[in-house]
């Protein structure tokens, strides 16, 4: 019969020996489809430090996206918030010469007469369209993201919006042509 410290290493030895095989067998990048995420809030913060950037130096980058505001297609016109919203975007980002997805993608919020603000997006988000049209390779797919963004704390003001795509070596920036209006 097996004592406690053994049944505990059986366990564990299970458990490890899964994951083995899992990280083993699974090809491609496991992403999330936009229905199965739940973010939580994202706090809006001017230090890009609190959003794990140490940098402000950027390549640019012309591959992104902001394709929804809160659920409804962005156009051209600035789409127009109160202060008791939350800001839900919705988008993708690409550099496809560097065959790998980001480690992290921020929102920047570039107003007129405030500082650079930034929050963090949940990124990996499945985008077989993204995929599809830039023929991109299957690890590619996870170009998609996501963010709730909490804009009780900023100022009313226009603010231009912008993707930064994080990468192991380098950080781009896309000026995304999107405007949003806090009232």
């Amino acid at each position: 019969m097996e004592n406690a410290s053994q049944m505990n290493t059986r366990i564990l030895y299970y458990i490890v020996l899964s994951l083995v095989l899992l990280a083993w067998f699974v090809t491609q990048p496991i992403s999330l489809r936009p229905d199965e995420i739940k973010l939580d809030v994202a706090e809006v913060t001017n230090k890009l430090s609190q959003v794990g950037i140490f940098t402000n130096d950027f390549e640019p980058n012309e591959k992104c996206n902001i394709e929804s505001v809160n659920g409804q297609p962005f156009s051209e016109i600035a789409y127009k918030l109160k202060k008791n919203e939350l800001l839900q975007l919705n988008g993708w980002a690409i550099q496809s010469d560097k065959l790998k997805l980001p480690t992290s993608v921020i929102i920047r919020l570039n107003g007129k007469t405030q500082e650079n603000l930034y929050a963090q997006a949940q990124s990996g988000i499945a985008r077989n369209d993204v995929k599809d049209a830039f023929k991109l390779p299957d690890s590619l797919i996870g170009s998609g993201y996501q963010t709730n963004i909490n804009i009780n704390t900023i100022p009313a003001e226009q603010y231009d919006l912008s993707v930064i795509t994080v990468y192991d070596d380098v950080s781009y920036i896309c000026k995304s042509g999107r405007t949003i209006v806090v009232q």
